[in-house]
């Protein structure tokens, strides 16, 4: 049941694809999806997590207030997330109304 297995493939049971491969078109100026876009979790690692809030407890006891205002706009989501967020809402609403 492996799908990178040979005999699983010469089966045809299972192909690969690439994670380069557009799931969208360019149309009407808009970015092309590409399955590693769909795929990327933007959920972090429980064991990072973890491992991260133990060195932050560590740390927050040598740090004032002001650097605690900084270390917020630091945490916070980059913006270039926004685009990719955005763009799959818009195919999402665009399947939505092709399909209904």
């Amino acid at each position: 049941m492996d799908p990178v297995d040979p005999m699983a493939q010469l089966d045809d049971r299972s192909i690969m694809v690439s994670l380069d491969a557009p799931l969208t078109s360019e149309t009407d100026g808009e970015e092309i999806m590409r399955l590693h876009d769909v795929l990327a979790s933007r959920a972090e690692d429980p064991t990072m997590t973890a491992t991260r809030r133990s060195d932050w407890d560590r740390l927050a006891s040598f740090l004032d207030a002001m650097a605690w205002e900084v270390l917020h706009q630091v945490l916070q989501q980059p913006r270039w997330r926004d685009n990719i967020e955005s763009s799959r809402e818009r195919l999402a609403c665009r399947q939505e109304r092709q399909s209904g």
